[in-house]
């Protein structure tokens, strides 16, 4: 019996079933094709780049969504200007277009309806459930929770960069099962990487819930689309 539920965060509880990348170039070529006139693989490669800068940097415990978003935008930026891709390359072209750029990103998803749909789902699973969040975050995944409005049903928030293990290792997902009190049968894993998540929790038992709209083919576990599907199949 599921006692036990665990959400990633990227792509999942903030964005359910997109992927960051995903999202940031649809808002690039929506908002911002005159300023950051790039194709989609040297987009790709500056996202991969600011993901990796943040491995390495420190950011404020306290820091929220905003101040997170900019850290990713600004290397992003920095990647491309120096490589000459940017509308204005300058470091006052480069540091104006990422702060317009990450204030568009975090304003485009606070005022979007994924918050509030993810609110809604973790406040009826808590009720009847321990809720947990697994995320390779930056040391400040409890302050971007709690702006989102999410912290009050989470009992754990356990972030790659405090704990000193990321995912895919499944390592994560065992300090989950252990900070949980249950058995790793009695967990079930929300998320929407296959990689990151799903195979991770399978490897130690867990029951997994794929968030995708992709084929699942080969997979036996839960797929739903959104996360409002687990609330019919759970509650």
């Amino acid at each position: 019996m599921i006692k036990v539920i665990s959400f990633d965060y990227g792509g999942t509880l903030d964005l359910p079933g997109t992927h960051w990348f995903t999202f940031l170039w649809d808002l690039v070529q929506a908002n911002f094709s005159q300023s950051i006139p790039v194709t989609k693989e040297a987009f790709w490669e500056a996202y991969v780049y600011g993901e990796r800068q943040l491995e390495y940097e420190v950011v404020s415990s306290d820091a929220g969504l905003l101040e997170t978003t900019m850290a990713k935008c600004r290397h992003e930026m920095d990647y491309l200007a120096e490589r000459g891709l940017l509308a204005d390359a300058s470091e006052e072209g480069s540091g104006r277009t990422a702060w317009l750029y990450a204030s568009c990103v975090a304003r485009t998803i606070r005022e979007g309806d994924s918050y509030k749909e993810s609110v809604e789902v973790l406040s009826q699973l808590s009720k009847k459930y321990q809720v947990n969040v697994v995320s390779n975050y930056y040391g400040n995944l409890k302050t971007v929770l709690k702006e989102a409005g999410f912290l009050p049903y989470i009992t754990h928030a356990i972030d790659s960069t405090v704990v000193g293990v990321r995912k895919p290792d499944p390592k994560i997902w065992q300090l989950a099962v252990e900070a949980s009190g249950f058995r790793a049968e009695e967990m079930l894993v929300v998320g929407d990487s296959m990689k990151n998540d799903i195979l991770p929790a399978q490897s130690l038992g867990c029951a997994t819930a794929w968030l995708t709209k992709e084929k699942a083919e080969g997979y036996e576990g839960i797929v739903i689309e959104n996360l409002s599907e687990l609330l019919q199949m759970v509650c």
